[in-house]
């Protein structure tokens, strides 16, 4: 499966969308089919929702003004984990 790295933009640290995350504006690779699954997988992985059911929505990692999501190439040994 692709390796995608999602590398928050410089100068966003101070955006309000980041208290949505646990991970502050680092860089992360995932294990996705495309894009939009690497950028969904993250929010999910990193909601910090208190409720059961955790979502997605207001995730920064979904915003492309905030993070840019690129096909890392040659990374195929990457963890399976985020």
């Amino acid at each position: 499966m692709p390796v995608y790295r999602l590398t928050p933009m410089k100068g966003t640290e101070c955006n309000p969308l980041w208290r949505a995350s646990s991970m502050r504006p680092y860089c992360l690779w995932v294990r996705a089919r495309d894009e939009f699954d690497a950028r969904r997988l993250v929010a999910l992985a990193t909601s910090v929702q208190r409720s059961r059911k955790k979502t997605d929505q207001g995730a920064p990692w979904k915003e492309a003004k905030l993070v840019a999501c690129e096909y890392e190439i040659g990374r195929a040994s990457c963890r399976e984990r985020v």
